[in-house]
């Protein structure tokens, strides 16, 4: 098949683009090697949210996309809002605006990390000839009811696409599509059910049916996990897989440790599979590939917005608050990694106050996030406050894992 497809009586490239932490550079290199082998006159970018780390290299055939590049004066706060996962998910709109507005690409496939590319991406290549937006589905089957529970009703959690295997064709529509999905990702692009919320995933249900152009692209052959093979019978001779008797296009290897090797379904359970069962030999294989890129050594590295500037690790807790704060209210504390300033989010956030009756934002926070802790002291801002401290110091810490400094009630902060 031919590596370029006719648009507008020229021929376009297909450039091809994933988003990591430097902890997972490993898989990314394995995605870039396994891309331009069967995209051998394509481009590759690469977005790595917390740099490059010093004494790694990168193939000279990848574009190394600064986060400085992205067209946002906010991601030092959705560094802090979100963590390593959330960050790389809201990151996706404005990474695909990039490289069609600034690098001048025409078509774009937006690959996740963990995925391998095992053959030309021939399929999307030409849905992107008429597309503007190419969708790849979480699953192409209805799954069997084990217990009258379906995986179907996890796709009314999580969403029926999935962004780990997306393509976009710079169009106006295009643009304007990739506005709204990253305005959308701002501050919803975290795992909240009672919001609707999953990443960056559900937003795209919407996609068909707000844009023009939308194509989902049902192939068999991408996007295959071990979570979605309903539908999918996958099978390998002589070193060649096959989805329902066609070559394998692209394995999206989700949330696998190379190092015990172990696959897990959509619920997350353990999946167990025979020593001679093709997805074990696939497996096996892509664990030993990122092995030799360097996985053991990069999966150690600290994660640059882990902590803030005094060492306390950022809690989800934490990153939920701030989260939820308006954005002019954000924006008075500054930098919000830097915890020294009187006028900081971490002074703000663990300062006993007037107005809340002598408790921290935090505590108010964290009482609102336990419904349970907040039913057996309902008044933590008057009769039951002495308790419910106690309770954040020892019990809170120990279930929710947040340092205690945290919850250490060292100083005060009287009411503006």
């Amino acid at each position: 098949m031919s590596q370029a497809t006719l648009e507008d009586g020229a021929f376009v490239r297909l450039a091809g683009c994933t988003i990591a932490p430097q902890a997972h550079l490993a898989q990314a290199r394995v995605l870039i090697e396994s891309f331009f082998a069967h995209e051998p006159n394509g481009h590759f970018y690469l977005l790595l949210v917390d740099g490059l780390p010093s004494n790694e290299t990168l193939d000279p055939r990848v574009h190394l996309v600064a986060p400085s590049q992205l067209p946002t004066d906010e991601y030092t706060a959705l560094c802090f809002e979100y963590n390593a996962g959330e960050l790389c998910a809201a990151l996706k709109a404005w990474f695909l605006f990039v490289l069609i507005s600034v690098y001048g690409e025409r078509q774009v496939v937006l690959l996740d990390p963990e995925t391998l590319v095992l053959q030309p991406l021939d399929a999307m290549r030409q849905a992107l000839a008429a597309a503007n937006l190419v969708l790849t589905p979480n699953f192409i089957a209805p799954a069997p009811v084990q217990a009258g529970v379906t995986e179907d009703e996890l796709l009314l959690r999580v969403g029926a696409f999935h962004s780990g295997v997306l393509g976009v064709r710079a169009t106006d529509e295009t643009t304007r599509c990739l506005a709204w999905w990253a305005e959308r990702l701002r501050h919803g692009c975290h795992v909240d059910p009672a919001r609707g919320l999953f990443l960056d995933q559900k937003w795209l249900d919407l996609a068909p049916a707000l844009f023009d152009g939308v194509t989902v692209l049902r192939d068999p052959a991408y996007h295959v996990t071990w979570a979605n093979l309903y539908g999918r019978n996958l099978t390998e001779e002589n070193g060649q897989y096959r989805v329902n008797g066609q070559p394998l296009v692209c394995f999206r290897f989700s949330g696998l440790d190379p190092l015990d090797r172990q696959a897990r379904g959509a619920s997350g359970q353990s999946i167990s599979l025979a020593a001679d069962a093709p997805l074990r030999r696939l497996m096996d294989g892509y664990a030993a590939r990122c092995m030799e890129q360097g996985y053991q050594r990069l999966q150690r590295l600290p994660y640059l917005y882990a902590a803030l500037d005094n060492g306390v690790p950022i809690h989800s807790l934490l990153r939920s608050l701030y989260g939820g704060l308006d954005e002019a209210t954000r924006r008075t504390f500054g930098n919000p990694f830097v915890t020294a300033p009187p006028g900081s989010f971490w002074r703000w956030a663990t300062a006993m106050r007037v107005d809340l009756n002598g408790l921290t934002p935090f505590l108010v926070h964290l009482h609102r996030a336990r419904p349970d802790v907040a039913a057996v002291y309902p008044h933590s801002q008057g009769e039951h406050r002495a308790a419910f401290a106690q309770w954040a110091q020892t019990h809170g810490v120990r279930e929710h894992g947040y340092d205690p400094r945290l919850v250490a009630l060292d100083h005060f902060e009287s009411e503006e």
